[in-house]
C-alpha cells in the first residue's frame, strides 16, 4: 500500500519558495555595483568615463569653451592641455562649441557614414572639404610640437 507524502506546513513552503542566499547576496551585490555606477557618473565626467558610463551630472559651466569642458552632454570631460576641436555654431556666424577628441572622432565617423549614403554634401553648409562638422582648433599644433618634439 502506497502512502501519500505528507503536506507540507506552512514554514515549509515558505522556506522552499525563498531563493538561496547566494542568490540573495549576489542581487545585493549587483545593486550596490549599480548604483556605485551611478554615483560615479553622476559624480565628475573623468569617474563616468572610468565606469564606462555618460556623464549624468549638471553642465559644467565651462562646457563647449576653449580649455573648458566638451560640449558632448554625455562627455564634458576637460579640455586644458589635450587636444581639442570645435564645431561652429549653426545659429551665429562667429561662434564655436569645442570638443574632446573622442568625440570628435564619433562625430566623423557619423559625418562619414552621411557622405556615403548623400545626406551631406562636402563643403556644404556648416561642413568642410571632407564633410565633416569638427575640426581641429589652432592651438593643436603647439600642443603636438610640446609633446612629441
Amino acid at each position: 500500500m502506497k502512502l501519500k507524502p505528507r503536506l507540507k506546513g506552512l514554514n515549509e513552503v515558505k522556506a522552499s519558495a525563498t531563493p538561496h542566499r547566494k542568490v540573495m547576496d549576489s542581487l545585493r551585490d549587483a545593486e550596490f555595483r549599480r548604483n556605485l555606477q551611478h554615483q560615479k557618473a553622476v559624480h565628475s565626467p573623468i569617474t563616468a568615463r572610468d565606469a564606462g558610463m555618460g556623464y549624468q551630472g549638471p553642465d559644467m559651466e565651462d562646457k563647449g569653451h576653449k580649455d573648458g569642458s566638451c560640449n558632448r552632454t554625455a562627455c564634458q570631460m576637460p579640455l586644458k592641455g589635450k587636444l581639442q576641436f570645435w564645431m561652429p555654431i549653426m545659429s551665429t556666424t562667429s561662434g564655436r562649441n569645442y570638443y574632446c577628441a573622442d568625440c570628435e572622432r564619433a562625430f566623423r565617423e557619423w559625418d562619414e557614414q552621411m557622405v556615403r549614403r548623400g545626406e551631406n554634401k562636402p563643403g556644404g553648409y556648416g561642413l568642410d572639404e571632407r564633410g565633416y562638422r569638427c575640426r581641429p582648433d589652432e592651438g593643436n599644433e603647439a600642443l603636438y610640437e610640446s609633446n612629441y618634439v
